[in-house]
């Protein structure tokens, strides 16, 4: 029907990174808008039926990076949220983050930041006192039931903790250090012995 150039994302072919993950600078809606950044580099938007251009996101400068699509409203690039509507930018935010239905949590050294996002307006801001700041870019953070989860994803620091905070104060309501696949691995007693031995097992769920 129509066809587009994707732009090269890595200047060496060979390198680990030559490969282009799920939504690398491009994304689509569930209304048939085809998000993508050309050669030019232009973030726009297409039909995704007729290839035809419906509008223009960024008109220079936009170097490829992922593209995120949260609840068809609202377009996630560099750090900067858009209108998947009239492709205007709303706001931009630092840090780690993680979307829940029309917010966004922010983590940036140790402040925790709440956005709403068809403002920017900042609904809650919160100074972890207890969290490490230089940890905050090994951190990673998830919503589980009504709790906001704080995970050390440094795979060379341990312990591996877990902290849990209530979304809606900021408050700490604990913080437990993960054994088992978490840990670092023992040494093996005996030549090529297993180093991880009788530890549980863990998925995440979504």
């Amino acid at each position: 029907i129509w066809q587009i150039e994707e732009p090269n994302i890595t200047g060496n072919p060979w390198g680990i990174s030559a490969w282009s993950p799920q939504n690398h600078c491009m994304a689509l809606d569930e209304s048939n808008q085809f998000f993508y950044i050309t050669l030019e580099k232009k973030l726009v938007c297409l039909d995704a039926e007729t290839g035809k251009q419906k509008g223009i996101v960024i008109n220079e400068n936009a170097n490829p990076s992922t593209i995120l699509i949260h609840d068809n409203k609202y377009l996630l690039y560099n750090n900067t949220i858009y209108s998947t509507t009239d492709y205007k930018k709303i706001f931009n935010f630092a840090g780690n983050f993680i979307f829940q239905k029309d917010k966004i949590y922010t983590l940036t050294s140790n402040i925790l930041k709440v956005y709403q996002l068809s403002d920017g307006k900042v609904i809650l801001e919160k100074k972890l006192d207890w969290f490490d700041p230089k940890l905050s870019q090994k951190m990673k953070l998830y919503l589980l039931c009504d709790s906001l989860l704080l995970a050390q994803n440094d795979k060379w620091t341990r312990p591996f903790s877990l902290s849990s905070i209530d979304p809606n104060t900021g408050e700490k309501n604990w913080s437990i250090d993960m054994p088992g696949l978490f840990a670092l691995p023992a040494r093996p007693e005996t030549p090529n012995g297993k180093s991880f031995a009788d530890v549980p097992q863990y998925t995440e769920q979504n």
